[in-house]
């Protein structure tokens, strides 16, 4: 529950808020993301979402009908939805080979995803054991230019994440050579976490980290759920992509799919998030929190 945003305010009610033991108002403001100087004041309202959401839907956000989805970053940019199935007993979007969830394609949205710029995208969604999709897409931009691609392969059995990133001209997985030498293989060292939809637990969460380094830019992802919900469990990044960039900034970005039939998800959508920033592990926990209580799936 968010920090309240004005009268008093003491290190316990942060430290709660944290779930850390420390009474150091440092390592407090160095856990939520705060720069020196400290002062509790940064705390107010804190608990909410991060600032910088370039892009936001979530439970809350959708009327319960109808093909728009609202954006709660204040931005305008409503997601056109087609064919939605909504779960009105647990507000949950099902997704799968008729449905498609598009963000307005602009240039001020692009922006925030450059090659020079750092960026966060988050998903809060439960994924059944499909079978029949090879590729599924998480946030996929692609009609007349491919921006950029991100997903996932459906692992036929078990748990395993293996994610998959393009670019305008370049397709990276885990078992590309010259990947990070860490996680290369056909399953990336991550058995602790579970992305599927196990019947009645919270939603996972999958986070997306867009780094833009010197060399290029180094996208990563990250996962939280029931049973690792303090910080992000590292799954996997690409090595620099020198050729990453937009090259249409018109076009939508498609969540879950390709395009609607193409490359789809069979899953359980609750919150689809987009930062124009680089998340830090206390941010995406504040992010995990906030949509706790609503993203039950059963």
């Amino acid at each position: 529950m968010p920090l309240p945003s004005s009268g008093p305010l003491g290190i316990g009610a942060i430290r709660t808020e944290l779930g850390s033991g420390s009474g150091s108002l440092r390592t407090l403001s160095s856990l939520a993301g705060f720069t020196t100087p400290d002062a509790i004041s940064e705390f107010y309202g804190y608990g909410g979402l991060p600032s910088g959401l370039v892009a936001g839907y979530n439970q809350s956000s959708y009327p319960g009908s109808g093909t728009t989805w609202n954006d709660i970053s204040g931005n305008g940019r409503n997601m056109t939805l087609v064919n939605p199935s909504w779960n009105s007993s647990w507000s949950y979007f099902n997704t799968g080979a008729t449905t498609n969830f598009q963000i307005p394609g602009s240039t001020a949205l692009y922006n925030n995803f450059s090659a020079s710029s750092d960026f966060t995208w988050i998903i809060r969604a439960g994924w059944d054991g499909e079978t029949s999709q090879d590729l599924t897409g998480l946030f996929w931009s692609e009609s007349s230019a491919k921006n950029f691609l991100t997903g996932m392969w459906y692992p036929h059995t078990g748990s395993n994440f293996v994610p998959r990133v393009d670019t305008c001209c370049t397709y990276v997985a885990s078992w590309t050579a010259g990947q990070p030498a860490s996680n290369t293989g056909p399953s990336p060292s991550q058995a602790s976490f579970d992305w599927r939809d196990n019947f009645c637990y919270y939603f996972p969460m999958i986070i997306i980290r867009g780094d833009a380094t010197d060399s290029g830019m180094v996208i990563s992802f990250y996962g939280m759920n029931d049973a690792n919900y303090t910080t992000p469990i590292y799954l996997w990044q690409t090595s620099p992509l020198t050729n990453w960039g937009i090259g249409n900034t018109s076009q939508p970005i498609n969540v879950m799919c390709q395009s609607t039939g193409s490359y789809y998800a069979v899953a359980k959508l609750a919150c689809v998030y987009m930062w124009g920033r680089y998340l830090s592990n206390a941010e995406c926990k504040q992010v995990y929190d906030y949509d706790y209580p609503l993203s039950y799936a059963c």
